[in-house]
């Protein structure tokens, strides 16, 4: 990438999730401020769109005035279901690209990735004021690259595995 104006023109058709907060129902936002997000369409054309139908609880809240989703950092999440997007060896690994701020210094609240449901086979992406991590499954190989800094402001996080058991985390 050159930082050019169309360098990253192809990158699109490659995606396998785009969630844009500002085209939460798949085109332009017409929601209100505090309404609550049931469901997050995936703008890819790959139809992974997350959802949270369980508890209206648990949904997250559209904020209208910065056109960002809001986490309340103790039980708001939105899932794929059983929607998992895997990489395939000829795409040469997985990379995830998440745009964030934080208001927690709380290191049990912040996780933007997870995938995986036993210690050792996940994978996630954990940020708050304090802490950025990126974690990629121990029992293959994996490891856990955490960095203590200071971030006040939005955030590009960008983690990347590899099938050689190569993991990077990168931030803006």
């Amino acid at each position: 990438i050159n930082n050019g104006t169309d360098d990253l023109n192809g990158l699109e058709t490659h995606l396998k999730l785009w969630l844009d907060a500002k085209k939460i129902n798949g085109k332009t936002n017409t929601l209100s401020d505090n309404t609550k997000v049931a469901r997050w369409t995936d703008i890819s054309g790959s139809a992974n769109s997350a959802y949270q139908n369980d508890q209206e609880d648990n949904q997250p809240s559209f904020e209208a005035s910065s056109e960002s989703i809001q986490f309340d950092g103790i039980d708001d999440n939105l899932i794929l279901g059983s929607r998992y997007i895997f990489a395939n060896e000829a795409d040469g690994g997985k990379t995830i690209i998440v745009l964030s701020e934080s208001d927690s210094s709380n290191l049990n609240e912040g996780y933007l990735y997870y995938f995986g449901d036993q210690t050792g086979k996940d994978i996630s992406i954990h940020f708050n004021k304090n802490l950025v991590s990126f974690s990629t499954a121990k029992d293959a190989g994996g490891i856990v690259i955490s960095r203590n800094i200071s971030v006040t402001t939005s955030t590009l996080i960008t983690g990347h595995v590899d099938f050689n058991n190569e993991q990077s985390l990168y931030l803006n």
